[in-house]
């Protein structure tokens, strides 16, 4: 059930993310929160190849990484966007 699960949110992610990115053309997409800082890079992997088929210029994918600073990645943009 969890390995189906996973999965379920894999495709969610990655229909919703390439929905994202057809309307804003991102140059990136930081995947965070709790199934990317726990999956890490497969996960993260997985996502963006679900990505390509829905994206409307596929040759041209935004690079798609996991966040780098875990469960503190939302409080450090915060105190950053605020000192700035």
């Amino acid at each position: 059930m969890a390995t189906k699960l996973v999965d379920d949110a894999v495709r969610a992610l990655g229909i919703g993310l390439a929905s994202a990115q057809n309307l804003l053309d991102l140059e990136a997409i930081i995947i965070g929160g709790g199934l990317g800082d726990r999956l890490g890079q497969p996960f993260v992997d997985r996502v963006a190849e679900k990505m390509r088929p829905h994206l409307f210029v596929e040759r041209e994918p935004p690079v798609v990484l996991g966040a780098e600073l875990g469960d503190l990645s939302g409080a450090v943009g915060a105190a950053v966007l605020a000192g700035g």
